[in-house]
């Protein structure tokens, strides 16, 4: 999820011409450009009445349109936000859907039918059924022109002005048609409960879950650039589908939920994905690509990786071995013969049998698992490390804690600290072109050849401990990775190259040469790579540094964390890819790319001349006087942003570049009349600069003493009036600058002031003092996660028992009949009604329990630290309240008003870890309020859920309605109705 996003519920997404990703929220618009989030909300744009975004569309123009109950709104270039209701022209003010024809004109779709904007005019088109306007949910339009319209009633498509129907009734449909993506020569319509619908060559076909979307609401559908469908499901997650073939990704696969609201590409490749609870999603191809148990591996972390000269790779992991070679996988477990599950290293002998090194020996694999060796067969330990085979038919072996063996024909010889090696825990083995054998330990390097060991320290300028990877140069030359970085080898003498050099981490685990002028290391932190020539010259002197390239999770490996047993933790295949152990599987990647990014053009955001902003669409011309401007530019990106630099310049300053790193903003004062060009250039972080840079033009005007008459007229009196302008200036600029900082200092006491105010504002109710839904998104995690925390934590885990007051009552609170109090008395007495009933609701809670102001007359009350079994009496206290209480409204006699409630506990069903979030808990509870209301009013209902063993059927079930679970029994009904059997329930 995208960090910093001011809103979960993202509705709609698009990228417009300029880079930027708008985000249609509940709590308004969200621009973002890759590095910060903007949000234009109620709160500083005064033409947003309803800050919930239903649609966004991008016109011809590049103006941004969007949906709202409260009318259609338009941003202009200038940043202005303009709202257009029924007055101009609109068939009403609930707007829903937006499309662009083919003639650059708008189709809005409303409740209350099917408007038109073109040429600055709004037009209300008669499309109706039965003489009803359309109640649009969803529209699209086709490549010729013509509109469908989606409706809770079904889909339409308009022919000469008609509105001729093409999918109806909720056998079809559910309870609406959600969304509507009309292709070339398809319709695609997503549907509130009845699937995926296609309309091709006049039929329909309809994909279900049971046909692999996983869940039958659809809410979006939307086609990518490679002809991929991807549909959006309420809670079944994002669906792919390509070929015939749907794929499932879920919260399984990374997303952050499974209600998933819409997704776009952007025009780097990412898909966006918009959550109904999650926030905002990515998922883009990176350089990398991880192989994982979902590719066919037996356990996703992994310690050893090989080829073998038939072309399979081998891949060692806690949970046994996979071979994989074309396509196909064969796992070989203690099940299947090993004598040990966790793999530390490979071999292949000159048979083409591959040796298998494990804690508990060596397993050597043909067809199967022929023969395992452990110290009852000569060898001096079973902790294998590592393995290279001999030219003989041999294999030399090292070992953790027993030291070097060489195995041939039966016969084993050991070399150990007694015969001279560094340590007796070997980890690494490398056999170079002369025959000799390389012993890379937890202690230091041994080189052993013609039974000669030659043991390498600090004094010839090796100071690391564990070897880890060895690489052969050219003849003579060796490399090393260690744990103290790189090590080069010549002659004698090691030179070392650290993170003090350039070096990205000092844990060098794996060493592969890609074949293309550079290594590449793992380490715990990541994969990076160094130009072996760069590394070259550091060792002779000739530079300081080497530059390192890191590569991670943007890459596309699944985790940073690269693992190290042996001499297997990566390696070059038989193709140049590169192939790395990571605890979340096998990264990949093929170095010959391109490894170059473009940068994203630059753009001019803003301009602020004294404390004045401007936008920097056009050329400006200041007045005499100008103090200082401040230039602001991004460079909307939306991977790895962090790593975008900028260079800027003045021209008619400085033909200089100055390089800005990451810093946006560019401040110039006191410049001297004239004319100025500012540009600015991004730079990626591989540094390739942006072919075109991102200028704005101004002029700054001249005091009459500036000009050139002036000092043509006064030349005579420079000399007089020189020192006395001088002086006369510094004072005036000092005393400016007194101003600002005084100024600075004064504004920013206001602004913090401001912002506690604007914040309080934020979440509190203007009429009744209560706290508003903003509040409660905030405040309830922490009563959900005590909850959580009592129900489900392992007994033992905390010294003291579960809480038994451990659940969450939600309970609705509705005034009965209060429309008739607004209609009779007029709105002042309603408001007067509202004020009472907050200061009721607050004297019926407990000092835990919060009260909302839901909407309108509805109010919400949250009782954390509840029991199901006393559910009821929060319920019973608010009823018996509003019947005691006379509401005053200044008329003479009082009135009596009385409610209804609704309530339900959270967890639903008290039970195990359903899935069902406290908003649809707030719904049952709402369900409940609708019965209370229903049947008779002046009373509460309660809805308890019982134990289901799937909370995908739960989540189903409550789909259905709780009419039918009522009825079922899946429902227990508390209530102080006489006769809970003759409540009325809406479903």
């Amino acid at each position: 999820m995208e960090q910093g996003l001011p809103q979960n519920f993202v509705k709609k997404v698009i990228q417009t011409q300029d880079g930027y990703l708008w985000l249609a929220t509940q709590e308004g618009l969200v621009q973002y450009d890759g590095f910060d989030f903007r949000t234009l909300d109620q709160f500083n744009t005064r033409a947003i009445i309803d800050p919930e975004i239903y649609s966004l569309l991008e016109d011809v123009a590049g103006r941004l349109w969007f949906a709202t109950r409260g009318g259609l709104l338009r941003r202009g270039d200038d940043g202005a936000v303009q709202r257009f209701t029924v007055d101009d022209g609109l068939p009403g003010d609930q707007v829903t859907s937006l499309v662009l024809g083919r003639e650059g004109e708008i189709w809005i779709g409303t409740r209350s039918g099917v408007g038109r904007y073109h040429k600055g005019v709004f037009e209300a088109k008669p499309y109706a059924v039965k003489g009803a306007p359309l109640a649009v949910s969803a529209m699209g339009i086709s490549p010729g022109g013509v509109l469908w319209v989606g409706t809770d009633a079904g889909l339409f498509r308009i022919e000469n002005d008609v509105a001729v129907p093409k999918l109806r009734g909720s056998e079809k449909v559910g309870r609406g048609v959600s969304s509507v993506l009309v292709e070339k020569d398809q319709v695609w319509v997503g549907t509130k409960g009845k699937g995926l619908s296609r309309y091709s060559k006049g039929r329909w076909t309809t994909f279900s879950a049971g046909s692999g979307l996983g869940d039958d609401r659809i809410r979006d559908v939307y086609r990518d650039r490679e002809g991929a469908l991807w549909i959006s499901t309420a809670y079944g997650g994002l669906v792919r589908y390509f070929e015939g073939v749907f794929t499932r990704i879920t919260v399984d696969e990374g997303l952050e939920t499974n209600t998933i609201e819409c997704v776009v590409e952007d025009r780097e490749g990412s898909l966006w994905i918009g959550t109904g609870s999650g926030g905002l999603n990515r998922i883009r191809d990176g350089r990398f690509t991880t192989l994982t148990r979902r590719d066919g591996l037996v356990d996703d972390v992994v310690w050893a990786v090989f080829q073998s000269r038939d072309g399979a790779m081998w891949v060692g992991t806690e949970q046994g071995v996979t071979r994989h070679l074309g396509g196909k996988t064969r796992l070989y477990s203690e099940e299947t013969g090993l004598s040990d599950n966790f793999i530390n290293s490979f071999a292949e002998d000159v048979q083409g049998k591959v040796w298998v090194g494990t804690d508990r020996g060596i397993n050597i694999i043909g067809s199967r698992v022929e023969r395992v060796l452990t110290r009852e067969d000569g060898l001096p330990g079973n902790d294998v490390r590592s393995m290279i085979p001999d030219p003989a038919g041999g294999m030399w072996i090292g070992m953790m804690r027993g030291g070097l063996a060489h195995f041939h024909k039966g016969r084993v010889q050991t070399w150990g600290v007694e015969q001279g090696l560094v340590s007796n825990e070997v980890r690494s083995l490398f056999r170079d072109r002369e025959g000799g054998i390389w012993v890379g330990t937890n202690a230091g390097l041994s080189y052993l050849r013609d039974g000669t060991i030659t043991n390498y320290g600090e004094q010839e300028g090796f100071t690391s401990s564990r070897v880890f990877s060895m690489h052969a140069g050219t003849p003579g030359v060796m490399w090393f990775g260690t744990d103290r970085g790189l090590f080069h080898f010549k002659s004698g003498a090691f030179r070392g190259i650290s993170v003090w050099e350039g070096l990205f981490n000092d844990k060098v685990y794996t060493l592969l040469n890609d074949g293309q002028g550079y290594f590449w290391m793992s380490s715990n932190k990541g994969v990076y790579r160094v130009s072996v020539q760069d590394a070259l010259d550091v060792v002779a002197g000739k530079k300081e540094k080497v530059s390192s390239e890191h590569f991670g999770i943007v890459d596309g490996m699944r985790s940073v964390e690269c693992n190290v047993s042996g001499s297997n933790s990566g390696v070059r295949g038989a193709d140049g890819t590169l192939w790395f152990a990571t605890i979340a599987g096998v990264a990949m990647i093929d170095p010959r790319g391109d490894f170059r990014r473009s940068p994203p053009s630059p753009a001019l955001g803003k301009v602020v001349a004294d404390g004045k902003t401007m936008g920097a669409l056009q050329e400006w011309t200041f007045e005499p006087g100008l103090e200082s401007i401040r230039l602001h530019y991004v460079a909307p990106t939306f991977v790895v942003p962090e790593g975008i630099r900028f260079k800027y310049r003045l021209r008619g300053a400085s033909e200089e570049w100055v390089y800005a790193e990451s810093v946006r903003t560019a401040q110039y004062a006191h410049l001297w009349p004239g004319e100025y060009t500012f540009e600015v250039k991004s730079i990626s972080r591989d540094g390739v600069e942006s072919t075109e840079s991102a200028t704005f033009r101004f002029r700054l005007e001249p005091f009459i003493y500036q000009t050139g008459i002036f000092y043509a007229v006064c030349f005579v009196l420079v000399g007089l009036f020189l020192f006395w302008v001088h002086r006369k200036r510094v004072a005036r600029l000092e005393h400016h600058e007194r101003y600002l900082e005084e100024l600075v200092s004064r504004r920013t006491e206001e602004l913090e002031v401001a912002n506690k105010q604007l914040q309080d504002l934020s979440t509190t109710d203007p009429l009744t003092g209560l706290r508003n839904r903003r509040y409660l998104v905030d405040y309830i995690e922490t009563e959900l996660a005590y909850s959580q925390r009592q129900y489900f934590s392992t007994p033992g885990e905390e010294d003291e028992e579960a809480d038994p007051n451990r659940d969450i009552v939600f309970v609705l609170v509705d005034l009965d009949h209060f429309k008739a109090v607004n209609d009779t008395h007029g709105h002042a007495a309603g408001d007067q009604v509202l004020i009472q009933a907050a200061t009721i609701l607050r004297g019926a809670c407990r000092e835990v329990d919060r009260v909302v102001r839901w909407g309108g007359e509805e109010f919400l009350m949250v009782a954390p630290k509840s029991s199901r079994e006393s559910s009821h009496t929060l319920a019973q206290r608010v009823v018996d309240a509003f019947r005691a209480h006379s509401f005053e409204i200044g008329e003479g006699s009082p009135l009596e008003v009385t409610c209804s409630v609704g309530f339900a506990c959270y967890p639903l069903t008290g039970g195990g870890k359903e899935g069902v979030g406290w908003e649809d808990v707030v719904g049952v509870a709402d369900e409940a309020l609708y019965a209370a209301k229903k049947s008779g009013r002046d009373m509460w209902v309660g809805l308890l859920g019982n134990y289901f063993d799937s909370h995908q059927e739960l989540i189903k079930r409550l789909g259905d309605g709780v009419g039918s679970m009522v009825a079922s029994g899946e429902l227990s009904v508390l209530s102080s109705a006489e006769d809970v059997d003759q409540l009325q329930w809406e479903s």
